[in-house]
Formats: C-alpha cells, sequence, structure tokens
C-alpha cells in the first residue's frame, strides 16, 4: 500500500508539471480524496456488497444474507408531497380536519390543494361570513407540521366579493414555485370559465402570465399543474350546459402551452375520481377530501382521500391513501380477535 501511495505521488506531480495552476489544483484534490478513499476502505474493512446505500451491517456472512440488496431507496432528488381534494360543496363537517391529523400522520414535505377550500356561494355578501369561513379553514391547516398551498375553487371566488377578500388575504390566485427542480403552477380556473363574463380580461392575463413563466422554466425537469375545475371535459360532457362549451376553447390555449412539456395535471371539483391522458399527459381529477360524495366506492369513483405523490425524475409516482385507510397508531380495537378467549369464559373453564 505504501509503495503505491509513493507511485500516486509521483503521479501527481508529473501531472503538475504538464498542467496550468488552476488544473494542478483541481488533479491534486481529486487524487488526494481518491487516495483518501481508498485507505479508508482498507482501513475500515468496507465490504462492498453493502452497496452504499447507508445500512451498516455484519460483514461476516459470506454470499448468503438475509436480505436483497443494500441500495436505499433514498435518491436526493426524490420529494414526496399532498394533493387533497375538494372540502367544500356539500361540505361534511369534521373529514378535513381529521384529514389534517392524517397528513401529519405520512409526513410530507409539503401539501396541495385543489380549491373549493371554504363554503362560499354566488349569495355571499358578508365580508364577516368570510371571515369566519376562512378562519375556520385556517384552523385547520395551520396544524399541518409542513407548507399549505392554496388553490382557489369556485366556491372560494365565486363572486366579486369573495374574489376580492381572496386578494386581501393570499395576494395572486395564480402563481408558482420550484422545487427541487420541479415547477409547480397554480391557475384560477374562474378565469377560464368566466360565465356571464364576470372576471373580464382576467384570463387574458392569466394566459400571458402562464406564457411567460413556462417559456422561463423550460429547462426544468417535471412540471405540475393544479386547477380546480377540469375544462377539459366541457366540450363533451353532456353535464355542462352549451352556453359554457366556450371555455373548452379557452382550456385549448392553455394546454397549447404546455406542449412537449414533462407534466402532470390535477383537477378537482367534479367530487368523482378519474385519470385521464391528454396529449400524453396524465390528468388526475380528484374525488373528495369532505366535500358532498354518495361514498358508494372505489368502483364509483366516489371517496374521501387524499393522493400521496412521490416525484421521481420519470415523473410522479401516485398512490391514493383513503382517509379510513390511514390509522393513528394509538388505534384501540374494541372487538377481541377470535382467538381470544375473553377472562370470564376463561375462569369458567378452570372452574369445571
Amino acid at each position: 500500500m505504501l509503495a503505491e501511495a509513493k507511485r500516486t505521488t509521483k503521479m501527481e506531480v508529473v501531472i503538475m508539471k504538464e498542467f496550468n495552476l488552476r488544473n494542478c489544483i483541481r488533479i491534486s484534490v481529486w487524487l488526494g480524496m481518491f487516495f483518501s478513499v481508498g485507505l479508508g476502505t482498507i482501513l475500515l474493512g468496507h465490504d462492498p456488497q453493502s452497496g452504499g446505500g447507508g445500512f451498516a451491517v455484519d460483514d461476516s456472512f459470506g454470499e448468503l444474507v438475509p436480505w436483497t440488496h443494500l441500495e436505499a431507496n433514498n435518491d436526493p432528488d426524490n420529494f414526496q408531497f399532498v394533493i387533497v381534494g375538494d372540502r367544500t360543496g356539500g361540505m361534511r363537517k369534521g373529514i378535513f380536519d381529521g384529514a389534517v391529523d392524517k397528513i401529519n400522520l405520512v409526513q410530507p414535505e409539503f401539501v396541495l390543494s385543489v380549491g373549493d377550500l371554504i363554503p362560499g356561494s354566488r349569495q355571499t355578501d358578508s365580508i364577516d361570513l368570510i371571515d369566519t369561513m376562512w378562519e375556520e379553514f385556517n384552523s385547520m391547516v395551520n396544524r399541518l407540521e409542513m407548507p399549505f398551498f392554496y388553490v382557489s375553487g369556485n366556491h372560494d371566488v365565486y363572486n366579486s366579493l369573495l374574489g376580492e377578500q381572496w386578494t386581501n388575504r393570499f395576494g395572486p390566485s395564480y402563481y408558482s414555485f420550484k422545487y427541487k427542480d420541479v415547477l409547480f403552477i397554480t391557475l384560477n380556473s374562474e378565469f377560464i370559465n368566466n360565465h356571464q363574463n364576470k372576471w373580464p380580461g382576467k384570463h387574458e392575463d392569466q394566459l400571458e402570465w402562464l406564457k411567460d413563466t413556462v417559456s422561463k422554466e423550460k429547462d426544468v425537469r417535471w412540471t405540475v399543474v393544479l386547477i380546480h375545475e377540469p375544462m377539459w371535459n366541457y366540450k363533451h360532457d353532456p353535464v355542462i350546459p352549451d352556453e359554457y362549451r366556450e371555455i373548452h376553447e379557452r382550456w385549448l390555449a392553455v394546454e397549447r402551452i404546455f406542449e412537449r412539456k414533462n407534466l402532470t395535471l390535477f383537477a378537482g371539483h367534479r367530487h368523482h375520481y378519474k385519470k385521464e391522458t391528454r396529449n400524453d399527459h396524465a390528468y388526475y381529477t380528484l374525488a373528495t377530501t369532505g366535500a358532498g360524495n354518495k361514498l358508494r366506492g372505489i368502483e364509483y369513483g366516489e371517496f374521501d382521500h387524499f393522493l400521496w405523490v412521490t416525484m421521481t425524475d420519470e415523473g410522479p409516482i401516485i398512490a391514493n391513501l383513503l382517509l379510513d385507510g390511514v390509522l393513528d397508531p394509538n388505534v384501540v380495537p374494541t372487538i377481541p380477535p377470535y382467538n381470544v378467549i375473553p377472562q370470564d369464559a376463561e375462569n369458567k373453564s378452570e372452574n369445571r
């Protein structure tokens, strides 16, 4: 080993004569690190079998070991986040509040939404009432142990007063942010809908902002879009009146901005889970996290849930976590298992 160290030193000197000072420093540092790692491997008796995944194992087992491999699934570029569905539109009390506790149990890095956070309506005309609605909602999301990102739904900005109060509380109703080279974009679907022209010029402003944002961030590894209403369904949806179908053309203008982008889109509003593919992109419509729902089950796409999303270089890996399936570790069963004999029955058996 000492002879090898001398050869390494000689090689370093020769190289330093061949290159300028900056390159000499770079190569010197690299060779020094290489030599140090090599020496450390010998001194510590590191077994290549351990795989460098952060595990410390007994290396005396030989070839037969009771595990598959030691490459931990911990890519530092991957991350996890949660997306919640609609809370309002036939709101059922307590469901979203309970979901907050369940999200804290699974510990994502942050939480996103798809709108309909408060029970506003076209008739909402009291600032005091709007304040009460938002205070109730904020009291819940403030219990989250990670950031929460607001997205506006129709119940949140149903009329101009609700829209003004959103602006006064949160600023813009569409915005973007980046996390680990993934671009997140939230859009205001009411500006695209713009039924009866209640938001004049807002769609065009949002569209120009979107073009500029996507153009500036064209080199991100993925783009995630959050919007409340699934506008892409309106043209062929028999539930939607004819007067609404012009919004489909507005939506097509949005989609053209996302051509050839690595993109996944999430929406809500319909209270019915659905996954679709458009333009080679995955589009998800969430069911509910407390909003009105017949709850007929998975086969109907009707359930309370949130999405658990793991972002990778190949795109998001998505799991539906039903609220009923996320349980506190302190859950106490009230019915004993079949193989447990009740204490009184056991005593009777002994007295026979």
